[in-house]
């Protein structure tokens, strides 16, 4: 598929780009304020609000009883580990309104990850993700000033290779 041909896609393109560096920009700022376990729970609700977009924007993508019912069960989860936050609150952040505050960035990178992929279209939407979000993650290390480098591990430089050349390469 050409990546460079002029088919509309731009705008929803560059929707779906910031959206997922969005995400992103949550994860950072709320790994500051709660446990990365807890950060991870919040950012796996993005197949839920996933379902839920299908379901309102996308003619033929019906939810069943059934999928009503698990995506129900998902958000009472959910709803306990948020009171969980609230009545233990988080040790690692200081205090409960921190801990709560990185809890709800968790649940916020969840729902701008699962809108980056309703945004555009499916066969252009890695592309569109990865691009912007350069971008954008780019800008917020240069505005939070971490952009020094020190050493580069060679586990680092596998793993940012696989990711490259397999998952958004090969895989697509």
């Amino acid at each position: 598929m050409p990546l460079f041909q002029r088919d509309d896609t731009l705008p929803a393109g560059l929707l779906a780009g910031l959206l997922f560096g969005s995400e992103f920009v949550c994860i950072f700022f709320g790994l500051s304020l709660t446990m990365a376990t807890r950060m991870a729970v919040f950012l796996y609700t993005a197949p839920c609000f996933t379902a839920l977009g299908l379901h309102w924007f996308v003619a033929g993508e019906r939810l069943s009883r059934a999928e009503w019912c698990g995506i129900a069960v998902a958000f009472c989860g959910m709803a306990l580990a948020f009171a969980d936050g609230f009545l233990r609150g988080n040790p690692n952040s200081g205090s409960t309104m921190r801990g709560i505050a990185g809890d709800t960035l968790g649940v916020m990178a969840g729902l701008f990850w699962a809108a980056s992929s309703l945004a555009a279209s499916a066969s252009k939407t890695l592309f569109y993700q990865l691009a912007v979000s350069a971008v954008v993650l780019l800008a917020l290390a240069f505005g939070v000033g971490q952009t020094h480098v020190d050493t580069v591990a060679p586990i680092a430089i596998a793993s940012l290779a696989y990711q490259a050349i397999v998952v958004a390469f090969v895989s697509i």
